[in-house]
């Protein structure tokens, strides 16, 4: 986002309390929140303008009674308060994509490594491309990405529409991937 020209802070689970920098951020700033699971556990009020549904793996399964089901309807909290005048930017390659798009009013963002998906992000001719803004733009050639692994490139492909979601041009993002 910095890339755009956008002051941005990042916060949360990691870095610095999400408090902390709301309470410095000038309105037009953008704040980044990594929220665990253990955080939305305990929200009420919490709503974002644009959420990311990253992943869901059996990390923190000793919490949550060994249960998947539990853990994902900690996660879902991410999308419980949203309108529809939010985005959510949801992974449709994940299996639980389908809990996430039913647990939101928000906007839904597509974003696949495996395939085209209208409206959102997505790999295509060893391109990364983002129709969030209308016509397909090609952001980034897969080869300059530095970060390596399936994981990363969705999490790439999660961050430009992030980026698109906001109005600010994707194709400046590329440097900084």
């Amino acid at each position: 986002i910095e890339a755009t020209g956008q002051p941005v802070h990042v916060g949360g689970n990691i870095g610095q309390p999400l408090i902390e920098l709301a309470a410095v951020a000038d309105p037009r700033d953008v704040l980044v929140a990594e929220v665990s699971s253990f955080q939305l556990e305990a929200v009420d009020e919490f709503r974002p303008k644009i959420a990311v549904f990253t992943n869901l793996y059996p990390d923190h399964l000793d919490r949550y009674e060994n249960s998947m089901e539990l853990y994902l309807a900690a996660k879902l909290r991410l999308f419980a308060r949203q309108t529809e005048e939010d985005i959510a930017i949801v992974n449709v390659d994940r299996p639980e994509s389908a809990r996430v798009t039913a647990a939101t009013r928000a906007r839904i963002i597509p974003v696949s490594t495996v395939r085209p998906v209208a409206g959102g992000v997505y790999l295509a001719g060893g391109q990364v491309v983002s129709e969030v803004q209308g016509s397909p733009l090609p952001v980034v050639s897969v080869s300059e990405i530095r970060l390596k692994g399936e994981h990363n490139l969705a999490n790439v492909l999660q961050a430009v529409a992030a980026v698109a979601a906001l109005g600010l041009p994707v194709e400046k993002v590329a440097p900084g991937v």
